[in-house]
């Protein structure tokens, strides 16, 4: 339980209940603690139901830290949603990142004297609360809009210099989290952070009824004309019928091969990253929503973006140079923490980038079905469901889905 009462809605984010959770709540950052609230100003980001969080926008003014710009995640609002997180409680991952890991992270580059060199590009806490019990909680983030931060037109194809930017993101965090938990030891780190391990599910009958809906409602949707594609995927559903559990788990956390294991967000695509371009034309990324931050195949997260947020002449030209901007920030960041225990080469990531497809082939599945039931509500719906399209039918023409397939049957 939480001893400061969490607001259900944007009319109980008040100044009143700021200064009361500011001052009482542990996982407030110490830099705002001891501040006293003069002001704060709130309005809504969007209405629409069907969003996993309220989104709110405004600014607290502080004394003596003056203003600070604010990002707010309350619950939905939406009834099918509260229950959604009732049983999942995603939210409550994301707040265990922001109050755990991250300063945990943060403390860990501190300690090896590189915090000039190696900045983990996530937004920055104010507050966090969330009771463990009940579906509440709230998430205060600095607003980075302020520091010239913005989304963009997820239905837009990302250039390479937008993947890149996205590619040393990714590294970053990747290998200040893989060479934080090689030093604890596995062990440590799954029980110092249990969340960061899904729960296991051992599919029943009725699973696998499901699995089989969504793959047959796919090909009576966004491919319904194209027979050879429906084909392919009727292969698919055969021989995914004896492996649910296998690609669930894959979906989740990744290959359990995968030399590079490390914190993963889990659902990489544009429109989780805020963007920022300087004055030389040249990006910034910032990774947003960690409400699937699992132990996994580190580089599966940047598979989910090549694949999502792309198009295939991108991909076809761009994937090496995308993977090489990884590599080099994955060793340099490494160097930064004067860890020297593990290069990550050429062979090596291009070996985990392929055994990353099965899981998010089956991932990138999961997407089509949702944007299948809201492309004709959301303004830009059609375009990305035919961005997955194209993308589903690379990866099952490409044949490393299959390949995964194979190696599971071998089993």
């Amino acid at each position: 339980m939480v001893s400061v009462r969490i607001p259900l809605n944007e009319e109980e984010v008040t100044s009143e209940w700021f200064a009361e959770a500011l001052s009482n709540t542990p996982t407030t950052r110490p830099a705002y603690r001891q501040n006293k609230v003069v002001s704060m100003e709130l309005s809504p980001m969007t209405r629409k139901l069907g969003f996993m969080t309220t989104h709110l926008r405004g600014n607290l003014v502080l004394d003596p830290e003056g203003d600070v710009p604010i990002f707010v995640k309350l619950v939905p609002q939406d009834p099918m949603f509260v229950n959604l997180m009732r049983r999942m409680r995603f939210d409550l991952n994301e707040v265990r990142f922001y109050d755990t890991l991250l300063p945990d992270f943060q403390r860990f580059i501190q300690e090896r004297g590189c915090q000039n060199s190696v900045t983990l590009q996530v937004p920055e806490p104010v507050l966090v609360l969330a009771d463990s019990e009940k579906p509440e909680s709230i998430l205060v983030l600095r607003d980075m809009g302020a520091d010239g931060y913005k989304t963009m037109d997820f239905t837009k194809d990302w250039t390479l210099p937008m993947l890149q930017a996205a590619a040393r993101t990714l590294a970053t965090i990747h290998a200040v989290s893989y060479a934080f938990f090689e030093e604890l030891g596995l062990e440590t780190v799954l029980k110092r952070y249990p969340f960061m391990t899904p729960p296991h599910h051992t599919p029943g009958e009725e699973d696998q009824v499901h699995f089989q809906h969504v793959l047959q409602l796919i090909m009576q949707t966004c491919i319904k004309d194209d027979v050879e594609f429906q084909e392919s995927l009727i292969e698919i559903c055969k021989r995914t019928e004896e492996h649910v559990e296998e690609i669930f788990d894959q979906m989740k956390t990744g290959h359990p091969e995968s030399t590079v294991r490390s914190l993963k967000q889990s659902d990489s695509w544009n429109n989780n990253y805020i963007v920022k371009k300087d004055s030389d034309g040249s990006f910034k990324m910032i990774l947003v929503d960690w409400q699937w931050p699992f132990y996994g195949t580190a580089i599966s997260d940047l598979t989910s973006l090549l694949y999502t947020s792309t198009s295939a002449e991108i991909r076809k030209i761009h994937t090496d140079e995308v993977l090489k901007e990884y590599r080099m920030t994955f060793n340099q960041t490494l160097k930064y923490l004067d860890y020297d225990k593990f290069e990550y080469t050429t062979e090596l990531i291009r070996k985990d980038y392929n055994l990353s497809h099965l899981g998010v082939f089956y991932h990138l599945l999961m997407l089509s079905i949702a944007f299948t039931n809201s492309a004709r509500q959301q303004p830009g719906g059609e375009a990305i469901l035919v961005r997955y399209r194209e993308a589903l039918r690379e990866m099952l023409t490409g044949g490393l889905v299959h390949e995964g397939l194979d190696k599971l049957e071998k089993r």
